[in-house]
């Protein structure tokens, strides 16, 4: 990892705008066996866990879950937080509170350029192990993040924001009217500047054939105004390889790029795993992540990459710049379980050098 990689960002002076999710995240831990009441062995293998659920068809099981932490979650607040540590300022629309805002989101909120909160929190329980997590989650509140109660905050933002984050798109069942009543706005805009769009679906394997073509057709709508950058993870990358008709089950996370972005021509498609980062424009550029060993936090780790990347985007840097860095603030935060500050990196970044 370049050791200059830091210097390259410059102090972004723009103000964008987020949205739209926002959870009550409980991180929670698997037990396998209890010795007494403050020692106990975790599951830690999600396949481990598969078979405890597997024997327990046709008879029952009794799972406990140890709470770690509470906190607020959501790909939104999740990665809107990191851009605000890195020094980024936006707008914010979601679910951060009904009547007021949940005091888990007041500090996040606090630092939004403004903010507007359409409903409750969802609520997700994050069963975390060492090689991925499970999420549980409760999800009726966000019905309301749709079209009729965003399209005015929408309208203004097209006029007015440097950069766009649309984000978490699965769990949002009325995301494809809001992404119309964007590109509408955009079609009927008088800012015709190509801006940065930044898109984060989510795990979509759950939404029916007819969403998922309806929202990869608005997206190529919108990249005829924007630039559209598409996150994606290993797993949902093959999903939408096959869906397309593609070959979702090649081995290299290169060549799912390739095949994406051939078929989708956007600005850019990024895909990461857990060892992998690679993106494609005109050209692929590839990484390893950094090692973790003992990981204090998996939740958010995608979001936390995806900040870093978008940061680096947002300064112009060049496409192996921009993932090496949200490498670097993707395992800052694994490591630690806290967002990082550009300062927090830097130190982050110079222990790892000395110790290499």
């Amino acid at each position: 990892m370049q050791k200059n990689l830091l210097e390259k960002l410059n102090d972004y002076k723009g103000v964008g705008f987020l949205g739209f999710d926002g959870f009550i995240d409980e991180l929670c831990t698997v037990v396998d066996t209890r010795q007494d009441t403050d020692n106990f062995t975790s599951v830690n293998q999600i396949a481990d866990f598969a078979l405890t659920i597997a024997g327990a068809a046709g008879k029952s099981a009794n799972i406990e879950l140890m709470p770690k932490l509470v906190k607020a979650g959501g790909n939104g607040p999740l990665m809107g937080g990191s851009l605000q540590k890195l020094g980024v300022d936006f707008a914010y629309a979601g679910a951060l509170g009904k009547n007021e805002i949940h005091p888990l989101f007041a500090d996040f909120a606090e630092n939004c350029s403004e903010y507007h909160s359409i409903c409750e929190p969802a609520r997700c329980q994050a069963l975390e192990f060492n090689d991925g997590k499970i999420m549980l989650g409760q999800l009726d509140e966000l019905n309301k993040i749709n079209r009729d109660n965003l399209s005015k905050i929408i309208k203004a933002q097209i006029e007015q924001a440097d950069f766009f984050c649309f984000l978490n798109w699965t769990e949002l069942p009325e995301m494809n009217g809001v992404y119309e009543c964007f590109l509408q706005g955009l079609d009927e805009s008088s800012n015709n500047l190509r801006r940065p769009f930044f898109a984060d679906l989510a795990d979509f394997r759950r939404r029916s054939v007819e969403d998922i073509d309806q929202v990869l057709a608005l997206l190529k709508g919108i990249s005829s105004h924007l630039d559209v950058y598409l996150g994606l993870n290993q797993s949902e990358a093959r999903q939408m390889c096959t869906h397309l008709g593609l070959n979702g089950e090649v081995e290299l996370l290169s060549d799912l790029a390739s095949q994406l972005q051939s078929q989708l021509a956007l600005k850019e498609i990024c895909v990461h795993s857990h060892h992998e980062v690679v993106s494609h424009s005109n050209q692929a550029a590839g990484l390893q992540t950094l090692y973790i060993p003992e990981p204090k936090i998996s939740t958010g780790a995608g979001d936390h990459f995806n900040a870093g990347y978008f940061r680096a985007i947002l300064s112009g840097l060049d496409q192996q710049s921009c993932l090496e860095f949200g490498i670097l603030n993707s395992a800052y935060y694994v490591s630690t379980g806290e967002t990082g500050t550009l300062e927090n990196l830097k130190s982050f970044l110079e222990d790892r050098s000395q110790a290499h």
